[in-house]
């Protein structure tokens, strides 16, 4: 069974993206803060990282926003019991900032963007399935 964890600070945001993956049989863990997506990532091996890039540093201050907090996740993946258990795992990035910003954090990126619509929805849902070799490709038919 796949396994992805799911870093957001905002529960609602990817609860629809999250139910489809556990309709495909993917196994979804999510975290809300900077400290509890580290002690995920150096106890547990996933096959994806799911990543919002604005977030909180811990549990206790939840208002208090690290902009790149992302980045500190990122970070942790290159060290340490992370690095031995995640170094390869792709990240999906979901952030309103520049994918140029984290293709030079990491290695298997793909970037995709906020706001979250009903587009951007099925755009990450995608994105997942591709990394995570659940999606179907689509068939070329010639007439």
């Amino acid at each position: 069974m796949k396994r992805i964890l799911i870093v957001e600070d905002i529960p609602d945001t990817l609860s629809g993206i999250a139910s489809a993956l556990v309709r495909k049989g993917v196994a979804v863990e999510s975290v809300s803060n900077i400290a509890e997506a580290v002690e995920r990532l150096n106890s547990i091996k996933y096959d994806a990282l799911l990543l919002d890039w604005r977030l909180p540093q811990n549990e206790e201050n939840p208002d208090e926003i690290i902009e790149d907090g992302g980045a500190v996740v990122l970070k942790a993946l290159s060290s340490g019991k992370t690095e031995a258990l995640n170094q390869d795992v792709p990240v999906i990035v979901v952030s309103a900032r520049p994918s140029g910003v984290h293709q030079k954090t990491v290695q298997s990126f793909r970037n995709c963007g906020k706001p979250i619509s009903k587009m951007r929805i099925l755009e990450i849902r995608q994105a997942i399935e591709e990394t995570l070799g659940l999606a179907v490709p689509q068939s070329t038919s010639s007439p």
